[in-house]
């Protein structure tokens, strides 16, 4: 199998146990994988609506990433 397949159904499985809400799985695979769901943002982003419903922690997630650059590509 190619590293690239491989990756991408460990991309899936973490997608899956997300949805599940199965957190320690989730974890575990994906720091003995190295293979990240989204980048820190979105995963942030995540726990702070989805998880927590923080709509107020999301706005701040917002903001930070705006005023450091990280939405630049979006935004342009």
């Amino acid at each position: 199998i190619s590293l690239r397949k491989e990756e991408e159904a460990v991309r899936i499985l973490l997608k899956h146990l997300r949805r599940r809400r199965y957190k320690d799985a989730f974890e575990a695979l994906s720091r003995e994988s190295g293979v990240q769901l989204e980048g820190a943002v979105q995963a942030r982003l995540w726990n702070a609506l989805v998880e927590n419903g923080d709509y107020k922690l999301a706005e701040q997630i917002f903001d930070e990433a705006a005023n450091e650059g990280e939405l630049d590509w979006y935004m342009s």
